[in-house]
């Protein structure tokens, strides 16, 4: 069986958009699916055809940021951060309110947090002089770093806790 190109799972989603929210018999949409599949390809072409159905988590909670980061590809990590409805999503907590970006700090994967933190400054150098530090473009991962878990732990409190950030200068 020949696996789905792009232009025929754009052409399915264009005939029926609802197909990206249905669940599976595990309770998982088609992103969640191809994630869980390791098809990262599939899982992001996917995210991007439809960023509001890459907010629907699995019976974990998780959502595709989640699984993304328990097996990173730096490739994705930056094609995905590229687009705002996407980076929203990293926002949303599993059901122990651990963000994506929590999880990756809370197991020692400072390379993710390096991937932010260069998406985050090459989109605040392509920005208009003119924007401020307060504005949304320019605060997302700010943001990211102070959303408490239910335990009310903060990912930026993770880094202050490290004692074994790589020896290189993470956070400038």
């Amino acid at each position: 069986m020949e696996p789905f190109i792009g232009k025929e799972v754009e052409s399915m989603v264009e005939a029926n958009g609802k197909v990206m929210y249905w669940p599976d018999r595990d309770g998982l949409t088609p992103i969640l699916r191809a994630y869980k599949a390791g098809n990262l390809f599939t899982a992001a072409f996917l995210c991007n055809l439809s960023p509001e159905a890459a907010t629907i988590v699995d019976p974990d909670g998780n959502t595709f940021w989640h699984l993304l980061v328990k097996h990173p590809s730096h490739y994705f990590v930056h094609r995905l951060l590229q687009k705002t409805a996407l980076r929203e999503v990293l926002k949303q907590g599993d059901k122990d309110g651990k963000t994506p970006l929590f999880l990756a700090l809370e197991n020692n994967r400072f390379d993710i947090l390096e991937d932010f933190l260069d998406i985050w400054e090459r989109q605040r150098n392509e920005l208009p002089a003119t924007y401020t530090q307060r504005q949304p473009e320019c605060r997302w991962l700010v943001d990211l770093l102070k959303i408490p878990n239910k335990a009310g732990k903060t990912s930026e409190d993770l880094i202050a806790e490290s004692t074994c950030l790589p020896s290189k200068n993470i956070i400038k």
